[in-house]
């Protein structure tokens, strides 16, 4: 079902629509996916973990910064 859905969508944007009217459906999802990727980003942010400041912490990370860059 799924493969006939992107069949027949990809088809008729192909053949169904006009030039106009592909460029309006293009500029719509983009914008959506824009609006969309923002609002996650707002509700990951909103999630923030508040921990108190400890050296191991602090050491921890430090550490952690230079083996991700070398593993990278």
């Amino acid at each position: 079902m799924v493969v006939a859905g992107l069949f027949i969508g990809n088809h008729g944007v192909q053949f169904a629509m006009s030039e106009t009217t592909r460029d309006h459906l293009l500029k719509f999802w983009t914008l959506t996916d824009e609006m969309l990727n923002s609002i996650l980003f707002l509700l990951i942010g909103l999630e923030v973990l508040v921990m108190n400041f400890e050296m191991a912490y602090f050491e921890s990370a430090l550490l952690a910064i230079p083996i991700v860059l070398l593993a990278r």
